[in-house]
């Protein structure tokens, strides 16, 4: 009879929820959004013509749109990506002198968006691209759940998010695995991850108030009686957990959740080979926890990450599980401090989920 392991999503008894707590970080909106560049008065706007590559390509691959820019003088001309209905700027260059330019389209970010090209008070027509995995991600698109539904619960994509891991009792080669993880994630939600070291530290079920302040996850081999984290689902070998904020509004206005930090705390008693092949793997249980970190919940599909049992697929994530990510990733804009729409007070009791 073959062990299969079984994952759980941590979740604390009384979550952290913080009704109109200020963010440590809050970028400016001039930081994340720009608008077009103007002419100048009595000036008219430049004529320009951008030569746009293909527009389905594979993660990773090199693209670039070029073109001209009918002025006399070196200008600058700027690549914009359309977040959350606004334009942010991702790239520049400077024309020749013959006013031609090139600029490199980002295709680290898995999914689809808008990019256009501005300069002298001119813009094109927007350009929408799709970056895909290099894999054909098995399931559905619609084969994912999240944990909190009656209001956006997501990761503020405007700041850097650190992790550190305590893998003191992991076997080897833990820290490339969770770097590669993490790496992943970040191509499936837009967003930064940064690795800060190391950390004797054990997640718990409260607070975890010692996190340091540049960070935000905590990836840890302990055994089970060394986390309050399996008290309430002892059969799990592994347990993700976000911590949720209350207090803030997207761009639109609509009231969020702002997911402050996050746990992944992995039995270090559980024998299975390191990396993300076919099979029990740790690359599988570490894309499944951190799922949960970015506020996926369990979905029944053997064909997704977030399926609760692991199966014996390679460990990549599946069409729902990008699908899931991507809809509560970097598209959405930066998450605002304080309530722009009046809303109920949400209980902060939640049930423990495995």
């Amino acid at each position: 009879m073959s062990f299969v392991p079984s994952r759980g999503l941590g979740f604390p008894r009384f979550t952290r929820v913080i009704l109109g707590r200020t963010p440590k970080y809050v970028a400016p909106v001039s930081a994340a959004l720009v608008v077009a560049l103007s002419a100048a008065p009595g000036q008219a706007a430049a004529l320009m013509t951008p030569a746009w590559p293909t527009t389905t390509v594979v993660v990773n691959t090199d693209r670039s749109v070029s073109g001209t820019v009918d002025v006399k003088q070196p200008t600058t001309v700027v690549l914009q990506q359309k977040v959350s209905g606004d334009w942010r700027n991702v790239g520049s260059d400077t024309t020749d002198a013959a006013g031609n330019f090139s600029l490199a389209v980002p295709t680290w970010w898995l999914g689809t968006r808008d990019y256009r090209v501005v300069a002298e008070g001119s813009e094109s027509a927007p350009a929408t691209f799709n970056v895909k995995p290099g894999y054909t991600p098995p399931g559905k698109s619609t084969e994912h759940a999240f944990l909190v539904n009656s209001t956006m619960a997501r990761w503020d994509p405007c700041t850097v998010i650190g992790w550190r891991i305590n893998d003191r009792q992991a076997s080897t080669g833990a820290l490339a695995d969770a770097k590669k993880a993490f790496w992943r994630l970040g191509q499936a939600t837009g967003f930064t991850f940064r690795y800060r070291g190391t950390t004797t530290g054990i997640p718990q079920a409260d607070s975890n108030s010692w996190f340091p302040n540049d960070t935000q996850i905590v990836v840890a081999w302990a055994r089970k009686k060394q986390s309050s984290i399996f008290n309430s689902i002892p059969t799990a070998d592994a347990a993700g957990m976000p911590y949720y904020l209350m207090g803030y509004h997207n761009g639109d206005g609509s009231s969020a959740y702002k997911i402050s930090k996050g746990s992944v705390v992995i039995d270090s008693t559980l024998r299975i080979k390191g990396g993300f092949s076919s099979g029990i793997s740790r690359g599988d249980i570490l894309l499944h926890e951190l799922g949960h970190v970015m506020g996926l919940a369990h979905f029944s599909s053997s064909s997704e990450m977030m399926n609760p049992v692991m199966t014996r697929g390679i460990a990549r994530y599946g069409k729902g599980d990008l699908s899931g990510l991507e809809a509560r990733g970097a598209e959405l804009g930066c998450l605002y401090a304080g309530s722009s729409r009046v809303s109920a007070r949400v209980s902060g009791i939640v049930a423990p989920v495995e």
